[in-house]
């Protein structure tokens, strides 16, 4: 005779319990599958392959050339120096590169630590011309003109216009 006490369960022990019933989880399928991956991989490996024939033939001049447009902001591209530094054709040349990029590397940084540049202020217009104003007191001369200078009559006011006359 066979007891069943409250709260337990016999299938979980393996009296009883039925094992066709049992489900099993359904794995768990991530976005890119390892064939996924191995195209992504492969792709990304045949591009780089043929940035690196394209660099390999290339004159050692061009690939000088690449390399100054790897460094021409203010940090040097890691990626594209080092393509250009493995396609190089002989030890001496890569040296030569070496020591570009590290000349090419410190530029980069001066650069990144200038100031950055203003940003492009307001057109400025020439300020107008202010106009002459006139001198509170009137004082003419006597060959006709008002003085430039003097607002009261006094000694030597207008000498070199013929001296102070009435003015019209």
């Amino acid at each position: 005779m066979l007891v069943v006490a409250a709260g337990v369960c016999l299938g979980c022990c393996g009296l009883g319990g039925d094992d066709s019933k049992r489900t099993r989880p359904e794995p768990v399928t991530t976005e890119y599958t390892p064939s996924r991956m191995h195209e992504q991989t492969s792709t990304e490996d045949k591009q780089l392959a043929a940035r690196h024939a394209k660099l390999a033939a290339m004159t050692p001049a061009q690939r000088e050339h690449e390399l100054q447009s790897a460094c021409a902001g203010t940090s040097c591209d890691a990626e594209a120096t080092k393509l250009v530094l493995a396609a190089a054709a002989s030890t001496q040349e890569r040296k030569k590169l070496e020591h570009q990029l590290s000349t090419l590397e410190a530029a980069a940084h001066q650069r990144s630590k200038a100031t950055p540049p203003r940003q492009n202020p307001a057109p400025t217009r020439p300020a107008p011309p202010t106009p002459r104003q006139e001198p509170v007191g009137r004082v003419c001369c006597c060959d006709g003109t008002v003085s430039p200078t003097c607002t009261t009559v006094h000694r030597g006011c207008c000498s070199r216009h013929g001296g102070v006359c009435a003015c019209n």
